[in-house]
């Protein structure tokens, strides 16, 4: 299991300063972290760092997306040849009301 944060604004290779502390914690506590920049979601290859591993499973700890832009965190994370522990529809369905 990794889990990824968005990325400092100026350098995409480190954990923004919000998750700093909790991808350390998460280091210490012997999890693999990394960082995606979320502004390059759009992108044909989305910058995170570091790479995947190949069938990893992936948790997002990060900002509230829109729909579209988890459905783009999703395909980046699939892209990689990884999963996400939160699907889409699960997302949707924990994230916006009504649902």
């Amino acid at each position: 299991m990794i889990f990824l944060s968005p990325s400092d604004y100026f350098n995409p290779k480190q954990v923004d300063e919000m998750y700093i502390e909790q991808a350390a914690s998460l280091n210490n506590a012997g999890f693999n972290t990394a960082a995606i920049c979320l502004e390059s979601l759009g992108d044909n290859s989305p910058k995170i760092s570091p790479s995947l591993p190949q069938n990893s499973e992936v948790v997002y700890r990060g900002w509230i997306l829109s729909p579209s832009e988890y459905e783009l965190l999703v395909n980046a994370v699939e892209s990689a040849g990884a999963f996400p522990f939160t699907s889409q529809a699960e997302y949707l369905l924990t994230h916006y009301l009504p649902n």
